[in-house]
This record gives structure tokens, sequence and C-alpha cells, in this order.
């Protein structure tokens, strides 16, 4: 449940650099040399190894991590393009590659995060949607 807070804001999560893979990175998208971490690494301790006595360091990380998401979300800066593209991408990831499973492959709650990645999406363009009305309401209907 905790994941889903994180998965409404993914639709622009990229404009956190490197933190997205931190935070939400699965294991096999993990760059060589760097640390599979975050939520993925918590799900697979609790739900494969079903043993979380180690994964103390890597939940004060996660909280590390989402504590700079929180302190860079007030100074970022979102651009229309950004907002329609995030959801717009996140949408299409949802369709082609989370619904096969791979999102939350140790725990299989993936309808949470589905949930969570439309009203994300929903709210993306809920902030676009003054802005079009007035330049293209044809694109809103």
């Amino acid at each position: 449940m905790a994941r889903t807070y994180w998965e409404r804001i993914e639709p622009v999560a990229t404009i956190f650099g490197d933190l997205d893979p931190k935070i939400d990175g699965r294991e096999d998208a993990v760059e060589p040399g760097a640390q599979f971490t975050g939520f993925h690494r918590l799900e697979k301790d609790l739900w494969a190894i079903g043993d979380i006595t180690k994964s103390g360091s890597i939940a004060d990380q996660l909280t590390t991590d989402v504590d700079a998401i929180a302190t860079k979300a007030t100074a970022a800066k979102l651009s229309p393009l950004n907002l329609a593209d995030g959801a717009k991408s996140l949408l299409d990831e949802v369709a082609t590659g989370k619904i096969t499973g791979e999102e939350d492959r140790y725990s299989h709650t993936d309808l949470w995060d589905f949930a969570a990645n439309i009203e994300g999406s929903k709210a993306a363009i809920a902030a676009l949607r003054p802005v079009l009305q007035e330049r293209a309401p044809e694109l809103v209907k």
C-alpha cells in the first residue's frame, strides 16, 4: 500500500533522475555496479525470500530517497509536455508491460499499482484541462 503514493506520481517520476530507479527499479533493470534497492527489493525480501531481518538498511535508504523526492518536488518545474507525455507513457506501460505481472512479480499486488497509475495520469491531465479547454477544446472531448 505504501507504493500507491509513488505510483500516483509516476507520470513525472523521471524528472527526479536517479531517484526513480533507486526507489522503483526492478531487479532485472538495475544498472551494472548499482545495488538493487527500493520498493521492489523489499517486496522480494518479504514475498519471495520470506525474510526481512536483513532489510533494515534497504528500508532506511528507501526512506532517505523518498524524503529527497519530497524535497525536490517543491522546487520541480513541470512543463505541460512533462505532464502529458508522462501520463501517456505510463498508461502505455501499464497496457503493454505492467499487465504481464512484471511490476509486482513477488507480491502480485499489481492491481493496486494500476489504479494508482491511472489516478496519477488523470491528475496530470486534469492539471492540463483548463489550458487545453481554452486552446484546443476539441482535444478535451
